[in-house]
């Protein structure tokens, strides 16, 4: 079962709903967003903490028409 949505998308950002992935872990305290590039010349994962108390986050400055593998812990 995937615990992150994604519900908007545009050419540079992506709303994630992250309130099942919080909602299935009921003693979580923070939430680890790794996202990577993976049609782009720079692969390097990406890494933000956030607080349980974001159960929606947009990443923002995508590079438009390529594709990005997004995980959660």
């Amino acid at each position: 079962i995937d615990t992150i949505s994604s519900r908007q998308v545009t050419s540079t950002s992506i709303l994630l709903d992250l309130h099942r992935f919080i909602e299935t872990r009921p003693n979580i305290r923070g939430i680890r967003l790794t996202y990577r590039n993976l049609s782009g010349p720079d692969r390097r994962p990406m890494m933000i903490s956030l607080p349980t108390s974001y159960p929606e986050y947009t990443l923002r400055g995508l590079i438009p028409n390529c594709t990005y593998s997004v995980c959660a812990s």
